[in-house]
């Protein structure tokens, strides 16, 4: 009996070797393909998100996302019973004219006297930027006299001027971003109309001790 293997069943075992490794591979390129699409979705959204959030001239928060936080701020302050602090500064340069790097510039130096992660330093306009700061007392008048003290020392050789508004809210009832926003806008026009290149504070009056954060 001859127990030698035909050619062709060789050939037929060798060719569906082939193809069932061809298949394999053709799935797990597949699978990896489809990690790698879906991790540089991922990727791509999260850059969205970002680049939706910061201001890409200056580095602060966007002021679409700024508004945000203040909303959601304002709503923890009253849900938790702190205060907290909106700020607006205005830049003024002696040429009449502000470039989006001195911006940057000094949104970094007020990034760097700030600590705490729930800070933020977000852009209003061309002019003025913003600072929330959750969880703050009547002390951070202290802190707004500090800031602009330290940036008018920093700049004062490029002809900057700053002025600075800035009111702490009590975690009432009427608490919201958008009476926040107004009562700080007034004041802002004000400052700015009267009290340039000096800072114009307000804090409203705490009913009873709170424990909240000096800055």
């Amino acid at each position: 009996m001859n127990s030698a293997l035909n050619p062709i069943s060789v050939v037929a075992v060798i060719v569906s070797l082939l193809l069932i490794g061809t298949t394999v591979m053709m799935y797990l390129n597949h699978r990896t393909l489809q990690r790698q699409l879906k991790q540089q979705k991922q990727w791509f959204e999260h850059e969205l998100e970002r680049i939706g959030k910061i201001d890409s001239e200056t580095g602060a928060v966007s002021r679409d996302w700024f508004r945000h936080l203040l909303d959601s701020e304002c709503r923890r302050a009253v849900r938790e019973l702190t205060p907290l602090t909106l700020m607006r500064m205005h830049v003024d340069h002696s040429s009449g004219v502000i470039e989006a790097p001195m911006l940057a510039q000094i949104v970094e130096q007020i990034n760097r006297m700030i600590s705490r992660p729930g800070d933020q330093v977000g852009r209003y306009d061309a002019r003025s930027i913003g600072l929330l700061l959750p969880s703050t007392n009547e002390h951070a008048g202290r802190f707004a006299d500090r800031c602009v003290q330290s940036l008018q020392e920093k700049f004062a050789s490029q002809g900057v001027r700053f002025t600075l508004a800035g009111w702490t809210f009590q975690p009432t009832a009427e608490l919201s971003a958008v009476r926040a926003q107004e009562m700080l806008d007034k004041l802002y026009d004000e400052a700015v109309t009267t009290s340039p290149g000096q800072v114009v504070y307000q804090a409203e009056q705490a009913d009873a001790l709170s424990m909240n954060y000096n800055l």
